[in-house]
């Protein structure tokens, strides 16, 4: 009988946050039979001054190793990502398509966090950073690892990144889980707009996660995000010959 091709998930967490916030969706994964990983990007999961360090190139550096040390190991890698998480996932399907099989986009981020002062290129200059949302999520009690304030410096080089994604959206012909909360305090709807106008409808599935604000891994929706990502797994997975 044909046995099913190994499988590697690479999980890419939000703009200030680390990979505490995607574990439940790691695990989904691995209870799935597949390899999930979920590396911490440059600047994250320390403290913000360490944020305002580093710029988008570092952060997709570290996706990109990532991306080949996974595929080094698996058969098929699909890449999928929370917030800037989900634009490094699509930057990696705009530069690297040969190397995925498809991506999840939850929330992608193509312009700075909701709050962030505007004429952040002159901003920057004058502060350093400003008091960050954390954790945007609707179901009580539940919190999510990040920092409390947002370097305008790193938020400035996101923009910048943001906007190199968005030019190259429609380059992308893999297949696209296209994941978008019902509110979210964080990602401006135009963002979550273009994200659905980019692909054709034969190329990429939407779901709405009706119950969940921005950060969904943690959410009333989770369940919801985690069946529907390891379904687009499988119906993408290769098989292969005994």
């Amino acid at each position: 009988a044909a046995a099913a091709a190994t499988v590697g998930v690479l999980l890419l967490h939000d703009f200030g946050s680390s990979p505490s916030g995607l574990r439940p969706w790691g695990e989904a994964f691995a209870a799935a039979g597949m390899a999930a990983s979920i590396p911490r990007l440059a600047g994250h999961g320390t403290r913000w001054t360490d944020l305002h360090r580093t710029t988008w190139q570092d952060w997709y550096d570290g996706a990109e190793r990532a991306l080949s040390e996974l595929k080094g190991a698996h058969d098929q890698v699909f890449v999928m990502g929370l917030g800037l998480g989900a634009t490094l996932a699509l930057r990696l399907a705009e530069q690297r398509a040969g190397d995925i099989a498809g991506v999840v986009a939850v929330n992608p981020m193509f312009s700075p966090p909701q709050g962030t002062p505007k004429a952040l290129g002159l901003m920057r200059y004058i502060r350093r950073s400003v008091p960050a949302a954390v954790g945007d999520i609707r179901k009580p009690g539940v919190k999510d690892v990040g920092y409390d304030r947002t370097s305008l410096r790193a938020a400035h080089s996101l923009a910048a990144f943001g906007a190199l994604v968005r030019a190259g959206l429609r380059t992308v012909k893999l297949p696209v889980l296209a994941v978008t909360s019902g509110v979210d305090h964080v990602v401006a709807a135009a963002d979550l707009a273009m994200l659905v106008d980019a692909f054709s409808a034969e190329q990429h599935r939407h779901v709405v996660l009706p119950d969940s604000y921005h950060v969904a891994t943690l959410d009333n929706d989770a369940p919801t995000l985690f069946s529907e990502s390891v379904a687009f797994v499988n119906s993408h997975a290769l098989v292969s010959r005994p």
